[in-house]
């Protein structure tokens, strides 16, 4: 069954081991992280090494073709790994700096899940959408270029792929702007068609909450943030309209077979929120919460990956009763550890919020 809503689990991206259990005609999977913090009960938790599959560094940085000699769980990748990066390896310089930082972009629907299955991960992430919904990259005069499935373009940033134009420029624009159409079947088609190839994985479907992605890849933050104070109800009408999309987004890929919804949403900077608590409980967290329902209604787990400061945030996940939270950056200011031991003294008297924790 489903963890009880007073039970958050702080993940690391890099350890992934869930067990499972069947519910009814499909695979709920209860993560199980080699790093984690359990907010719920007594005790601290601990980092335990990976009993197998190989450590971030491995994927990262080594050539996925070197293997140990006894080939272990790395031997599922090397085959399937080896002809590709050769190729790249041979063919890399004729390509320039941009060029080549996008060369990763092409393999990422690979690499986050067959790719990660053949090291032994239990965990795959598998998005909705065709291809062509998420646009086609292009090269001009060198560059390269996309319009992404919200209408803004998009060129190399370093290694990412970052929005050079919005979408939305003025208020009218959000005022009147159009979600794309992901209601067909064949956004949905490649989830159905991994769970079939690999009944005992845990899939992974992103999704979007409606603070970060609005305001720095549909728009632009400064005229979002603007927009808050100066067009509050027009706000409020788009992230209410986001949001519905991303539900029936998360319901469509849960029915698919995905059994962890992944939802992208920043909150953070470095010792500090990106919007006062005020504001983001407002606009945002009425639609954390519709969202984290929604996904448990289908009988899913919900996944919150926010950068940046969280303190502040944890008392509100807790209760909207949030699965998991991605978000390990100690170096901004969480001090995880803390909260949890603040949680566990609360949690032998009471259960959910404690005092200390209640929200203001």
């Amino acid at each position: 069954m489903r963890q009880s809503q007073e039970s958050l689990h702080f993940v690391c991206s890099c350890s992934i081991s869930p067990p499972y259990e069947r519910l009814g005609e499909r695979s709920v999977r209860h993560e199980r992280v080699e790093e984690r913090h359990d907010l719920a009960g007594a005790g601290a938790g601990h980092c335990q090494g990976a009993a197998r599959g190989p450590r971030p560094g491995d994927v990262l940085v080594q050539s996925p073709y070197c293997v140990p000699p006894d080939g272990g769980v790395h031997g599922g990748a090397q085959q399937a790994m080896e002809p590709g990066w050769k190729a790249f390896s041979r063919g890399s310089f004729l390509l320039n700096d941009e060029q080549r930082n996008a060369l990763p972009l092409l393999v990422q629907l690979y690499a986050n899940s067959e790719y990660l299955l053949a090291f032994g991960a239990d965990i795959a992430e598998v998005p909705f959408g065709t291809t062509s919904f998420w646009g086609k990259m292009s090269f001009s005069g060198g560059k390269v270029r996309a319009r992404d499935a919200f209408g803004s373009s998009r060129g190399m940033g370093g290694i990412y792929f970052e929005v050079i134009e919005p979408a939305i420029k003025t208020i009218e624009d959000l005022k009147n702007f159009t979600l794309p159409d992901a209601s067909g079947d064949a956004h949905f088609a490649r989830i159905r068609k991994f769970r079939r190839d690999h009944p005992g994985a845990c899939i992974i479907c992103g999704t979007f909450g409606v603070q970060d992605l609005p305001a720095t890849q549909i728009w632009e933050m400064s005229e979002m943030m603007m927009a808050l104070y100066d067009y509050p109800d027009e706000v409020k009408g788009f992230q209410q309209k986001f949001a519905d999309w991303n539900i029936e987004v998360a319901r469509r890929a849960l029915d698919a077979g995905a059994d962890i919804i992944f939802i992208y949403d920043d909150y953070g900077y470095t010792g500090r929120t990106l919007l006062a608590m005020e504001t983001w409980t407002e606009f945002t967290y009425p639609h954390l919460q519709r969202q984290i329902a929604a996904v448990h209604e289908e009988g899913g787990l919900a996944m919150l990956h926010s950068c940046g400061y969280q303190t502040p945030f944890l008392p509100y996940y807790v209760e909207a009763g949030l699965d998991i939270l991605q978000a390990f950056q100690p170096t901004v200011g969480n001090d995880f550890g803390k909260a949890y031991a603040d949680m566990a003294i609360g949690s032998r008297s009471a259960p959910g919020l404690t005092s200390k924790w209640e929200r203001g």
